[in-house]
């Protein structure tokens, strides 16, 4: 009954194990987010070579990125309003 649940797994050679608890549908909708800014003084391709790396890292770590320009005002409206639903 309990391997039924999902709750154990029995495999041979192994013995009966206890699975983890199954994620929450809530778990699985739930976003890793991180809010940056930058501004581009005269730094050369800074600003690109920094995109580049956090592209980079974020795929690595398996997050999906997106970039928006937050100094446009209704941009920022956008934002703040996504943020909160």
């Amino acid at each position: 009954m309990l391997e039924q649940e999902g709750l154990i797994s029995r495999q041979q050679g192994r013995g009966t194990l206890v699975l983890p608890k199954a994620k929450s549908r809530r778990s699985k909708m739930e976003a890793k987010i991180i809010v940056g800014s930058f501004g581009q003084g005269g730094g050369g391709d800074y600003g690109a070579e920094l995109m580049a790396g956090v592209t980079e890292v974020a795929g690595q770590q398996d997050w999906l990125l997106s970039f928006s320009n937050l100094a446009v005002p209704t941009t920022r409206r956008k934002f703040a309003s996504n943020m909160r639903s």
